[in-house]
């Protein structure tokens, strides 16, 4: 099955979606006939959250009409209002309680259903819409949805085979991954075939902060609890703003060259195609010489849809060109089209999945959801079942089937103790003596809550925090200074996070967890290391009972520390962390190092940097490129969080050397305070491209 929502899903705009005056939609009196076959459907829920969860079941019937399955396994026709003068309707609420976590919820599954999809939300109900003609279906990357705060996620079915009593069912992340599920069938002999994505939630989304800029922009969290939401998928990303809408265009550029000199050869079930590119299209002929049609080169965008240049439309045979387009836009997601410098297969698909994403201009969002998927078959994107790389299940004799939520925590959903409950997400916090930052009390943390520290427990939620860079979290709160005092000994508790001084913490080289309102540093009163000491602040020391110790840290770089001006030359080497990149001696002026082979996702980090309170607007690099020709990219600033917007920016081509040096200006957002200030890079060539030697603003 073919999982793209880019032509299926009604889109409502965002002016519809205000609703002014909302009309409710009835139910249909209409009912659909007793089914002959109801196929058990059993959700199971091992999140290890606490949320409750709420099942759709939406379909449309052998007459092509939409509707939805109720609790009893009846299929109902949705009733269309006959005008909509403020905008698509809401739709009835048709939730099926759904299981706790620990439990099971069976439904039935009617036949001679088609285009139909599970959702599973969990903490709160779904809102679908009606407009004349159709359902709205939730949207969350369209900023206006009212669902986007919403954890959720679906798989997709139908049940047409062996006279509507089959099901062909498979998970699909081709919009987004949020939720861990998969899904199994088991036939009449009692053999169960499962596909999706089994769990460790956290992982995953570990798993893209660790891809480098910019994936890690596609990741939403949830201003309320500081919850990952879900990943975009790149489409969205870029139509959101938060991904580079050029990303895969020197890619397709060097590729479309290349096939201009060499044929390629694609193979379907309709016969073997081929074809060279010329100017911006890429003509195919079938084996006696015939023209099917003609690709167009794509953007980016239309790469990460497959759409557009990738399924045009109108041509001599249609049906063939659209099979090679799904071909040849697989073959770009996975980067297994040839360039000249990089020759790979010039007949597609390719079924040998080590030689997929092997750069790092591909669809990296979808090599990660089929790392973390069973069998390495996923949907990352709409024609990801070229090749057989899918995660269907197709049986035309089922005797039940299912959906299974995975678990959310890294240590396989642990929840936490006592009232509160929870999953285990983020990294311990720890101080010399192997102590953990805790929450009093058994993970529940309440405003006031006192922080301490405690013996550290793998299964603790309350001791694991999530670093933004700015602020610690944890149970849906915020490490704070009580009543935001500045004094020494004013105490430390958990609150809602709020975005004021009192909850701002700067990891510095030395250890010390820095509080720029206050000036002070997180502190251990007289480096106790009894079980309930509570934490404070203290001026800053230098002393053990002021380091703090988290993977989510990072290392210490060449000696960065907090409170470094920005207006200073600030050494690109004196970084507090970094990634990808190394050190090397520079011949520019001055001496010393520069920091090299950087190359896309490569990151600098610098605590503590204060750019004062008059407001500086102009960043100022020092670099040198020895690049290729037609190489280039970007350098790009960002405060407290790699995921946060770029304040400034520039773009970086060869200078005529690696020690060749230039000072480049770029305008900047006006910024004041203290912040940590992160320095990405980004190409789409693949290749380092930049050397830095100092930076500063003004």
């Amino acid at each position: 099955m073919k999982t793209s929502s880019i032509t299926r899903r009604i889109i409502a705009p965002a002016a519809a979606l205000a609703l002014c005056s909302p009309v409710t939609a009835a139910l249909s009196a209409a009912q659909a006939h007793a089914a002959p076959t109801q196929l058990p459907f059993t959700v199971t829920n091992n999140s290890g959250r606490a949320d409750a969860t709420y099942i759709y079941v939406v379909a449309r019937n052998s007459a092509n009409q939409q509707g939805y399955v109720d609790g009893g396994g009846a299929w109902h026709a949705y009733s269309f209002p006959s005008s909509t003068p403020n905008g698509p309707v809401p739709a009835p609420d048709v939730s099926i309680p759904g299981p706790g976590n620990g439990a099971s919820e069976t439904i039935t599954l009617p036949p001679s259903l088609s285009g139909g999809r599970v959702y599973l939300s969990m903490g709160a109900k779904l809102q679908f819409f009606l407009t004349t003609s159709g359902l709205v279906e939730p949207a969350p990357w369209v900023a206006s949805d009212p669902n986007a705060n919403i954890l959720y996620d679906w798989t997709e079915f139908a049940r047409a085979s062996n006279g509507g009593t089959g099901i062909f069912i498979n998970s699909t992340t081709v919009d987004m991954f949020s939720i861990p599920l998969t899904v199994s069938v088991t036939d009449g002999s009692g053999n169960t075939e499962t596909r999706g994505i089994p769990g460790d939630r956290q992982g995953i989304f570990n798993a893209f902060g660790s891809l480098g800029s910019p994936w890690p922009n596609l990741v939403t969290t949830r201003s309320s609890d500081g919850l990952p939401l879900r990943v975009l998928s790149p489409v969205h990303g870029i139509a959101n703003g938060a991904f580079s809408s050029t990303y895969l265009d020197s890619y397709i550029s060097a590729a479309w060259s290349y096939y201009a000199s060499h044929t390629l050869t694609v193979q379907t079930s309709l016969g073997n195609f081929t074809g060279r590119t010329s100017g911006s299209s890429w003509p195919f002929y079938d084996s006696s010489g015939s023209y099917i049609g003609s690709l167009t080169q794509p953007p980016t965008t239309e790469v990460f849809g497959c759409y557009g240049g990738m399924q045009p439309q109108g041509q001599p045979n249609e049906t063939a060109i659209l099979a090679v387009g799904a071909r040849v836009c697989a073959a770009f997601n996975r980067a297994t089209l040839s360039t000249a410098s990089r020759v790979m297969s010039d007949t597609q698909p390719t079924s040998d999945p080590t030689a997929f994403y092997q750069q790092s201009a591909s669809n990296l969002y979808s090599k990660t959801i089929h790392d973390n998927s069973l069998s390495g078959l996923a949907y990352g994107f709409s024609y990801d079942d070229v090749g057989g790389f899918a995660p269907t299940i197709d049986q035309p004799n089922p005797a039940s089937a299912g959906m299974t939520i995975g678990s959310f925590g890294t240590d396989g959903g642990v929840t936490g103790g006592g009232g509160g409950g929870g999953t285990v997400q983020g990294s311990t916090v720890t101080d010399p003596a192997g102590k953990c930052i805790d929450v009093a009390g058994d993970d529940t943390g309440g405003d006031g809550t006192p922080v301490q520290l405690w013996d550290c427990q793998s299964y603790a939620v309350d001791q694991h925090w999530t670093y933004t860079g700015s602020t610690l979290q944890t149970l849906g709160r915020c490490m704070d200074i009580t009543s935001g005092g500045t004094s020494d000994g004013t105490k430390v508790q958990l609150w809602d996070c709020n975005g004021t001084g009192a909850q701002v913490w700067q990891h510095r080289s030395d250890g010390s967890l820095y509080n720029p309102q206050s000036g002070k540093c997180l502190d251990d009163p007289g480096s106790n290391t009894a079980n309930g000491t509570q934490l404070q602040i203290w001026d800053c020391n230098g002393t053990g009972a002021q380091v703090w110790n988290s993977d989510q840290f990072g290392s210490s770089g060449g000696g960065g520390s907090g409170g470094t001006s920005a207006t200073s030359t600030i050494q690109a080497e004196a970084y507090n962390a970094q990634s990808g990149t190394q050190t090397e001696t520079t011949s520019d002026s001055g001496g010393g190092q520069d920091v090299g082979w950087i190359s896309n996702g490569d990151w600098l980090q610098y605590n503590g940097v204060n750019f004062g309170s008059a407001g500086l607007h102009t960043f100022t690099a020092r670099v040198a490129s020895g690049a290729a020709a037609g190489v280039s990219g970007t350098v790009e600033v960002h405060l407290d969080s790699l995921s946060n917007p770029a304040i400034a920016s520039f773009s970086i081509a060869s200078t005529g050397g690696w020690q060749t040096w230039q000072s480049v200006p770029a305008n900047m957002s006006t910024t004041t305070g203290t912040h940590t200030v992160y320095l990405k890079f980004t190409t789409g060539s693949g290749q380092d491209f930049v050397n830095l030697n100092w930076f500063t603003f003004s």
